[in-house]
């Protein structure tokens, strides 16, 4: 118990001396779009997001709820994580975290979903990304388990004005959920920032190109939200 306490204790002090910061946005879509950008539903959502950092330790959650049924969950997810950098200017790192997700779109699934993401800066207005995750399904005896794994290429730029700021950013998906389907496609967001109060437009389109089962698909949406 005493080395546990000291443990604590060290902890503690250790992140005392550490800047913290917390980001949120919160936007309403036309539809519905979920975190890998090729899946989604056809009702106008409500998404917020919330990053709290302290030093390098991260804790994130995702919340959206339907405006055709006011307040039901469509997708929602909470982790935390520990970012680990290359360098000292930051511009490249690695950060392992785990979420706890909860997904309607995929038949009401929930989910462990441990993530690793690597990234490097390597202009001043690029960044590029490695991202990747598995998704465990914690349903007891679902009728079709949904597990599998997602890894996506993610090239972002920034265009920076006086009043407002452009970001451009396009993935490449791969996606694969255990003996059901194989999905590979590619999702292009674009959002446009009002600087002085933070409010932004935002839109996203997602094109299936192979999928197992034979069909192609497009899926698009459009939003506003405001950034805190």
């Amino acid at each position: 118990m005493k080395i546990l306490t000291l443990c604590n204790f060290f902890l503690i002090c250790t992140l005392s001396g550490y800047p913290q910061s917390t980001e949120w946005n919160s936007e309403i879509q036309s539809s519905f779009i979920d975190i890998s950008g090729l899946f989604g539903l056809d009702e106008f959502a409500q998404v917020t997001t919330i990053q709290y950092r302290k030093g390098r330790f991260m804790v994130d959650g995702f919340h959206s709820f339907s405006w055709n049924e006011p307040g039901k969950t469509i997708q929602s997810f909470f982790g935390a994580g520990y970012v680990f950098p290359f360098d000292t200017t930051g511009s490249k790192s690695l950060t392992l975290k785990n979420d706890f997700a909860f997904n309607r779109v995929a038949n009401n699934g929930s989910f462990l979903r441990p993530m690793v993401v690597y990234k490097w800066q390597w202009q001043p207005r690029h960044t590029f990304y490695i991202v990747s995750w598995l998704f465990l399904d914690t349903r007891r005896e679902p009728l079709q388990p949904l597990n599998g794994g997602t890894i996506y290429l993610a090239n972002t730029y920034s265009l920076p004005f006086k009043k407002i700021t452009f970001r451009d950013e396009l993935r490449i998906l791969f996606v694969t959920i255990n003996n059901l389907r194989d999905v590979v496609g590619a999702v292009n967001q674009l959002k446009i920032s009002i600087n002085r109060n933070k409010f932004y437009a935002v839109s996203n389109l997602g094109f299936s190109f192979y999928r197992s089962d034979g069909l192609t698909q497009w899926i698009w949406n459009i939003g506003i939200g405001k950034s805190f």
